[in-house]
């Protein structure tokens, strides 16, 4: 399996048998997970959080930055900031769990994902 900040759902071979989705379906999910990612970035902005970084690495592609933060061996900086803040719903983990865009992960990063929230005491925003 490649590094989690390399990443491509296209190449992992077991990642097809997660679900069949059209090219067309990926790209709208993406599409639409990146909607969603944008809109939260701009609710962080409105609470006085820049996440800059993550911006940047929105770049490379939602699902590519949210694989990233999520794998991340390190908290991320942005998470414990919305921690902080009381607003873990704007971080890339509970984005990530709740949407139609959840397709475009792996088992691995779902679990990954619940797990940071659950173990910052946000049981109301895991989802199975």
């Amino acid at each position: 399996m490649p590094k989690p900040s390399q990443f491509d759902p296209k190449e992992d071979p077991g990642f097809e048998r997660v679900v069949k989705l059209t090219e067309a379906e990926r790209d709208s999910l993406r599409k639409r997970l990146l909607e969603k990612l944008l809109a939260d970035t701009r609710k962080c902005r409105e609470l006085g959080y820049s996440p800059t970084e993550f911006l940047k690495m929105l770049e490379r592609g939602p699902v590519e930055a949210c694989t990233q933060v999520i794998t991340s061996r390190k908290l991320p900086a942005g998470f414990a900031r919305l921690y902080q803040m009381g607003h873990l719903e704007l971080t890339a983990e509970a984005t990530t769990v709740d949407g139609p865009w959840r397709l475009l992960f792996p088992p691995e990063v779902m679990s990954a994902a619940n797990k940071r929230l659950e173990q910052f005491n946000r049981p109301d925003l895991v989802r199975p």
